[in-house]
């Protein structure tokens, strides 16, 4: 019987690897998502650098904190509107044509509002790129030191031809023409007076910005 013992060490061999304990396999992990984790980034707010815009209604003096306007029928907001950005004006009497009456000019550098003593209007001209430091511009971009193409390009228009200066080319154009029921125009036949935002030029360059102009008073 011999022989049998090889098979029998074989078989028991077997029977004692089967017995053998297994280790548990350890169960799976899952590592967090870092997508889901990750805190989320604001997008950042756009920075909108101060700049007023002269308008054929108004001044307005926009920021990233919003927009603060004053509109040329309320020469008291308009007064304060630019002294919180130049500072305090020099003030003196202007009278009116023929000797009517007339009202205050105040004077800060490169501005000149007149307010008017009967109705508290104001009449505004703007002879610098800037005001108090911050840019001003039409509400279509132009500025003073822009040359006539580029006041061109963004809409003005010759509406009362005057060459004061001989050049062959208008002392002024007109952007943002608004219609007056009420008023007749002075410098075209049949057809309604408008206030309008005035750029005037020295030679081909842009030297003030007046509103509210118009083409029907004779003053």
């Amino acid at each position: 019987m011999r022989h049998q013992l090889p098979v029998l060490a074989a078989a028991l061999a077997l029977t004692l690897a089967g017995c053998a304990s297994v280790s548990p396999t350890p169960a799976a992990t899952t590592a967090p998502s870092a997508e889901a984790t990750a805190p989320a980034t604001p997008s950042p707010t756009p920075t909108v650098a101060p700049h007023l815009v002269l308008g054929v209604d108004g001044l307005a003096l926009a920021s990233g904190e919003g927009s603060e306007s004053a509109e040329y029928d309320d020469g008291e907001s308009l007064v304060a509107l630019i002294a919180q950005i130049a500072g305090e004006p020099m003030v003196e009497e202007f009278e009116g044509p023929y000797g009517s009456e007339g009202g205050l000019r105040h004077t800060w550098e490169g501005v000149t509002l007149l307010v008017f003593s009967y109705d508290d209007s104001a009449f505004l001209t703007v002879e610098s790129p800037s005001v108090g430091g911050i840019p001003v511009t039409t509400t279509d971009g132009v500025t003073v030191g822009d040359s006539r193409d580029t006041a061109l390009a963004a809409g003005a228009f010759e509406l009362c031809p005057y060459d004061g200066d001989d050049d062959g080319k208008s002392d002024s154009l007109a952007v943002e023409p608004e219609d007056v029921a009420d008023a007749t125009s002075l410098c075209r036949d049949d057809h309604p007076g408008v206030l309008f935002v005035d750029i005037g030029f020295s030679g081909d360059t842009v030297s003030r910005l007046s509103a509210p102009a118009n083409d029907f008073s004779d003053i």
